[in-house]
């Protein structure tokens, strides 16, 4: 089977992919300080304590592996890339 990898579109998936994930975790850096800002530790209420308590849980696990996963996707992207280049310059 052939497989043909559009190398200047794979690279221009891979660059998008990186801006989005730096969006995401400079704004997520933001909120997170806001929230740290907004909501003081001596605040002791239930809602402000479930909202720290969920967003820690959520920030700190979900979207740190999310980002991650992004990131391997931009890496496996720029790899497929690179061996369709060296397939190509072998023939």
């Amino acid at each position: 089977m052939n497989i043909t990898v559009n190398t200047d579109a794979a690279l221009e998936d891979a660059k998008d992919i990186d801006t989005i994930v730096q969006s995401i975790e400079t704004n997520l850096e933001k909120l997170d300080k806001t929230i740290d800002t907004l909501i003081p530790e001596r605040l002791e209420t239930t809602w402000s304590n479930r909202l720290k308590e969920e967003w820690t849980a959520y920030y700190k696990d979900s979207i740190a592996n999310g980002m991650e996963e992004m990131k391997v996707s931009a890496t496996n992207l720029r790899i497929a890339v690179n061996e369709a280049l060296e397939y190509d310059s072998g023939n």
